[in-house]
């Protein structure tokens, strides 16, 4: 069934079409009808649905398969800009092989070198020819940026090379000279239609111009791509006026509730480059926006908890040192964990601008026993110093556990001698028994790890937190002087598994296991519909998807809006735009939080429109 504004998209089929849709308006759905509506309005239509993921795109072909039924499907196709632009590059490639990803590195390396040109950050200059590649009218103008990207394009040129960029802007050449067959399909239907770029507009244009009709749908509302070329609000400005394009607005929400949209709404219209639109929620309950702001004296239950466990520990009796448990800047993070813990609802996603941020929600949440699951990214437990550290810790715990133990010891850069020789004797008598070579000395190090076998051995569980502390102490100490380039991220492991393992109940081997359990509940997971979930996301990652509660943490000064260079109204529009996104994630609860004293001027702009804050 369609709403009254959604039948009127699907009028008149063999118009160009532009659709605005408001997040969670049912533009999918609407897109899918229009499909339907195009292929029975005559036998020889058919139809290309075009999308930036492979997820977006294997979703809209299950729906069309679903919706039409599998012999009217036939005369449809959904799919990304990228594959089918290679699939048609196939008419000109001519023996030429395509560089995407890391590849592509080495290329811009290489152009560097060639140019003369010192660089410190190589993802920058990767970014910038990226950049260059995407300007359609691109001419040399003698500066040394210009000079690096013609060594990049004489390199791909050498070896018989292409990226994406080139083979985009000889497709659209051969589009519009001829040279190139256009696709097939009567139809092309473009979705999320503000994140394309100025190269695939072009593609799309060339397209139309070879009499297809065209149909886009999005949300200049939602252009947050802006950093790799995403139109966004030009995108709809141009392609009406090349196309006279009939325009549909979308404005009924099914997604937020109306004290969420309607903050939303006002907030986003300080945009100047914006469509202006209505926007309305049709849901009846009325839902809740929170700004909260974190007291900078906040001490978390978790911290009073390790601080009056600390107290009652006879830390002397293992040598270890009493440790300070409380961190002002990691208590808001606490404060966060601990405040959706009591609410006692499930539901939940946390929403933050980097994922170093996520970090540390996850590391919060873990020391509370509450599970995670991040979406994009990687976890924080997602890497070799994690697996090194839990093996580490399992090893020590555990006096035969050998394949543990040295995969522990040899994070920590113990000699592949040694570890051979610490498996085979550890496999008999244990770790702890073990014994030095004739001949040989282990690293310090390695040596202090078998005291703590030793200790580990039989050790009372009231004194489980006072090893663990010593323990991690030592090994914090021990690769902040090595120094080594993933130092903080070593730290910060460390740090997180510390506070799982004093959250935990029970002795070393039951505080190891927990530890690895936790970890790998939240390692590599993608359902972002785990209600019994804290669900961990950035704002960039957050698109497209919804949750019942959402809290954006970190809305402080700095931080939201972030920008890198100079503060222009065009990099504050899109900043602004971000938290909109991430507004519109949440259905019936919104919290926004900041530090106190330390709040975004976004903050001020929300409060501002909605009194009821």
């Amino acid at each position: 069934m369609l709403t009254e504004e959604q039948a009127g998209t699907i009028e008149n089929p063999n118009e160009h079409k532009l659709i605005c849709a408001l997040p969670g308006s049912g533009k999918t759905h609407t897109f899918i009808s229009l499909a339907d509506r195009v292929l029975n309005s005559s036998n020889t239509n058919s139809v290309l649905m075009v999308t930036f993921t492979n997820a977006s795109a294997s979703e809209m072909e299950e729906r069309l398969v679903k919706r039409l039924g599998p012999q009217l499907a036939k005369r449809t196709k959904a799919a990304t800009f990228a594959s089918l632009m290679l699939k048609q590059f196939e008419q000109i490639r001519v023996r030429r092989r395509s560089i995407i990803g890391p590849e592509q590195y080495s290329f811009v390396k290489r152009a560097l070198i060639q140019a003369q040109i010192r660089y410190d950050d190589i993802n920058e200059w990767v970014s910038t020819i990226e950049a260059m590649g995407r300007d359609i009218d691109y001419m040399h103008d003698g500066t040394p940026t210009s000079m690096v990207f013609e060594a990049y394009l004489s390199l791909l040129k050498k070896y018989k090379r292409f990226d994406l960029n080139m083979m985009c802007r000889e497709l659209i050449a051969g589009l519009e000279g001829g040279t190139v067959k256009p696709y097939r399909y009567s139809h092309l239907l473009c979705d999320e239609f503000q994140d394309t770029d100025e190269l695939q507009y072009r593609w799309l244009k060339a397209h139309g111009n070879l009499g297809k009709t065209l149909a886009v749908v999005g949300d200049d509302d939602q252009s947050i791509y802006s950093w790799r070329g995403s139109m966004g609000y030009h995108a709809f400005r141009e392609f009406q006026n090349d196309f006279n394009a009939s325009g549909y607005l979308l404005s009924k929400c099914f997604r937020c509730s109306p004290n969420i949209l309607n903050a939303a709404k006002m907030f986003v219209e300080n945009n100047e480059d914006r469509i202006d639109k209505d926007m309305a929620s049709v849901k009846k309950e009325q839902g809740t926006v929170k700004i909260v702001s974190i007291p900078n004296n906040f001490i978390s239950q978790f911290t009073q908890e390790l601080l009056q466990m600390d107290s009652l520990e006879s830390v002397s009796k293992i040598g270890g040192e009493q440790d300070t448990k409380k961190s002002d800047g990691f208590e808001q993070y606490r404060y966060v964990a601990q405040a959706i813990k009591q609410s006692e609802k499930d539901g939940w996603a946390i929403l933050a601008r980097t994922n170093k941020q996520l970090d540390q929600v996850e590391r919060a949440l873990s020391e509370l026993q509450m599970k995670a699951v991040r979406i994009g990214g990687k976890s924080i437990f997602d890497n070799e110093h994690a697996v090194g550290f839990i093996n580490l810790f399992y090893g020590l715990a555990h006096p035969k556990a050998a394949d543990a133990l040295v995969s522990g010891l040899g994070w920590i850069g113990e000699s592949e001698e040694t570890l051979h020789y610490i498996y085979q004797s550890c496999k008999t008598m244990g770790f702890a028994s073990s014994q030095q070579m004739s001949g040989e000395t282990w690293k310090p190090v390695t040596a202090f790890m078998q005291e703590m076998a030793m200790r580990a051995i039989n050790l009372e569980e009231q004194y489980a937190g006072a090893f663990i502390d010593k323990l991690c102490s030592a090994v914090i100490k021990y690769l902040k002087k090595k120094k080594d380039a993933d130092e903080k991220l070593q730290v910060t492991v460390v740090e997180i598994c510390q506070g799982i393992l004093k959250g935990s109940k029970g002795n070393l081997v039951a505080r190891a296991k927990n530890l690895a359990e936790k970890t790998k509940k939240n390692t590599k997971q993608e359902d972002h519909n785990q209600n019994d979930a804290v669900i961990l996301a950035t704002m960039n990652g957050s698109k497209g998807l919804e949750w019942p509660r959402v809290w954006i943490i970190d809305v402080d000064d700095g931080k939201v809006p972030m920008i890198k260079g100079a503060v222009t109204r065009e990099a504050i529009e899109e900043e602004r735009r971000l938290l909109y996104v991430a507004m519109t994630r949440a259905e019936e609860n919104l919290v926004i939080s900041h530090r106190e004293n330390k709040e975004s001027s976004f903050i001020e702009e929300i409060v501002g429109v909605n009194s009821s804050l």
